[in-house]
């Protein structure tokens, strides 16, 4: 909370202030290149967890980039106005507290309109290339809306998008609501209308990467922000956008057309190509002083908004089996899964083990460690699996399980299969005394916090 009351924040620019005043936002006022420069800072910070970056010297454009908005948990903690630990429990809540969106005149994302046959993508916007083997400029924080031409509800979510032409783009709809929908309209022979926000307030940019299909995440944002979403029809398309975005892009998907999409270096670190839809943009449209968002492959950012539902999801799914469970982490593609939890029998952490290992295709490691763990330390979960985890029986390998259809290394199998691990690195049983962590009392870690605010140091 701001201020002690919600404030939810309206827009992109709203929170870019907030996260500036916090010391969480820094600004490279150089000229940068579109072409590598930027992706290079942003690889640099991201990777080492650190602040959003405001380019505002990006050669050849007026319109200024930023990136790494949610490096780390600490800005997304601050987008939903609680604390880092609370962070799964307030996803689960507000959840279930959806808030529809509401429709305003003169919305803001309208202030400056480009269409015809003129209008080229690459002129008007700094859309940036990320690696040296990618096939063109991408755009990577791009919420992507299709809407059903049977039911009339609306996807929205973030897809990597590549210029291929002055308005001409391929999607990579992984999404299989998005592709539902898309191939629900050419199933009649028509185009689905698209279209792609740029630059939205956090809470709706966290909706779009949250796990739940078919879900109104308009709606859903409204619950996460705890107020309604802004929205305006379109003005090419009778798509419901985001009316605060910066940036606007609408069009048409070519019915029955597949190219080659790629290769882009994707979150897994490694270049990947694929054949995907085609659409031709018509109009974009955008605020005054618009701010371009990208989101940089294979960083934390990228792990951040890939695991940040998910993580909730699973522990609402595990508290129903395993009263215990505390808090669940998820990593690296959302390969690594790490559960703490509370045992109430010997055996109760391999089952939760086998059970995470055997129903979900992305988790490729998981580790369980005890409640007095704190999951977003590594060092106190590598302590655990070091000092609790017994090598012997404390290893679970299991073989011949579906892999995970973004792990590069399933695919070196004809039937897609791998091998999985799982790690019981809580305390042996009835052995609770010999491994008691070390601590202070907390009268006391309240007066070292009260300590170091007043010298001016915050842990992060």
């Amino acid at each position: 909370m701001r201020g002690g009351v919600n404030m939810a924040f309206a827009d992109l620019r709203d929170f870019l202030r907030f996260l500036e005043d916090a010391g969480e936002l820094i600004r490279i006022e150089d000229e940068v290149d579109s072409r590598f420069e930027v992706s290079a800072v942003l690889k640099r910070v991201g990777q080492a967890g650190g602040p959003a970056v405001m380019f505002t010297g990006v050669k050849g454009y007026d319109v200024p980039v930023m990136g790494n908005l949610f490096g780390s948990l600490r800005r997304l903690a601050m987008a939903l106005e609680c604390e880092v630990a609370q962070i799964n429990q307030v996803y689960l809540e507000r959840r279930e507290k959806p808030v529809g969106p509401t429709e305003v005149e003169g919305a803001p994302c309208r202030e400056l309109v480009y269409r015809g046959a003129g209008l080229d993508l690459l002129s008007l916007l700094p859309i940036l290339t990320y690696h040296e083997g990618d096939a063109s400029p991408y755009i990577t924080q791009g919420l992507v809306i299709v809407r059903d031409p049977e039911s009339g509800a609306q996807s929205l979510g973030i897809h990597r998008i590549q210029v291929k032409g002055p308005r001409r783009i391929g999607i990579q709809l992984v999404s299989r609501t998005s592709m539902v929908y898309m191939e629900r309209a050419e199933a009649r022979g028509e185009g689905a209308e698209v279209a792609i926000a740029i630059g939205v307030d956090p809470c709706t940019l966290l909706a779009s990467v949250a796990w739940v299909p078919f879900a109104d995440k308009l709606a859903l944002a409204g619950g996460m922000r705890r107020a309604p979403t802004e929205v305006t029809k379109g003005l090419a398309t009778q798509l419901w956008l985001p009316a605060r975005a910066e940036i606007v892009l609408e069009g048409r998907f070519i019915p029955g057309v597949r190219e080659t999409e790629g290769p882009f270096g994707e979150s897994t670190g490694y270049y990947i190509t694929t054949e995907s839809p085609v659409a031709e943009i018509e109009l974009v449209s955008m605020r005054s002083g618009a701010i371009y968002a990208a989101s940089e492959p294979w960083t934390r950012e990228d792990e951040v908004l890939t695991a940040w539902s998910w993580a909730g999801e699973v522990l609402n799914s595990l508290r129903k089996e395993f009263p215990g469970v505390k808090a669940v982490k998820l990593s690296s593609m959302m390969a690594n899964c790490v559960v703490s939890m509370t045992k109430s029998s010997p055996g109760e952490a391999r089952r939760l083990i086998y059970r995470l290992l055997t129903s979900n295709p992305y988790f490729k490691y998981v580790t369980v460690v005890d409640d007095d763990v704190d999951l977003n330390n590594p060092m106190e979960v590598e302590w655990a699996l070091t000092t609790r985890m017994l090598p012997d029986s404390g290893i679970i390998r299991l073989e011949g399980l579906e892999g995970s259809p973004i792990d590069p290394s399933v695919k070196l199998d004809p039937h897609l299969l791998t091998a999985k691990i799982g790690f019981d690195a809580t305390r042996p049983w009835g052995h609770d005394e010999e491994f008691a962590k070390i601590d202070v009392p907390g009268s006391a870690r309240q007066r070292a916090t009260s300590l170091l605010a007043a010298a001016g140091w915050e842990a992060r």
